[in-house]
């Protein structure tokens, strides 16, 4: 991660992280019903791998206001999905229920925050996009690149955040 300081109110960051994740939270888009599980990485699961770019400016204002914009871009690769049909119950070879493939995650968030006096918090707006694609064994004809990408169910799209602190006394 970088940050710098182009004058004393104004700041602009960029940030790039390689991250693995040895446990994988296999849904199913197809269903709605609670057949979500964790599933431990092994010979055949691979861990899920993440690299994630991001870039930024921060800009200070008399001390007590801080506004943020940010973009981001994160490559997914060894992303988990069930087959349609799959046996996740009372199955020794759940494996072969997987289908492995890849995704992204993309967007821009923003930010105010106050950060003197008694009622200090954040609002905070995040616009982005998840797309899940490559999973050969769901659409096993599809060209590696060109395959329509699934919206994974926890594609948030728009996702607006408040939090307040009010300080009753000293």
């Amino acid at each position: 991660a970088a940050n710098y300081k182009i004058n004393e109110q104004l700041s602009a960051k960029a940030s790039y992280a390689r991250m693995y994740q040895y446990l994988h939270l296999v849904a199913t888009s197809g269903v709605t019903l609670p057949t979500d599980i964790w599933y431990p990485s092994s010979q055949r699961v691979k861990p899920q791998r993440s690299d994630q770019v991001a870039a930024g400016l921060a800009y200070l204002l008399n001390s007590k206001w801080l506004f943020t914009i940010e973009t981001f871009y994160k490559d997914l690769q060894n992303q988990l999905e069930l087959v349609d049909g799959a046996e996740i119950f009372a199955n020794d070879a759940l494996e072969e229920e997987f289908a492995i493939g890849q995704g992204q995650a993309y967007g821009l968030e923003w930010s105010v925050e106050k950060q003197e006096g008694r009622l200090q918090g954040w609002i905070g707006y995040t616009l982005s996009r998840t797309e899940r694609s490559n999973f050969r064994k769901i659409d096993p004809n599809a060209q590696y690149a060109q395959q329509r990408p699934l919206s994974p169910f926890y594609d948030r799209r728009h996702d607006l955040s408040i939090v307040a602190t009010y300080e009753i006394n000293r």
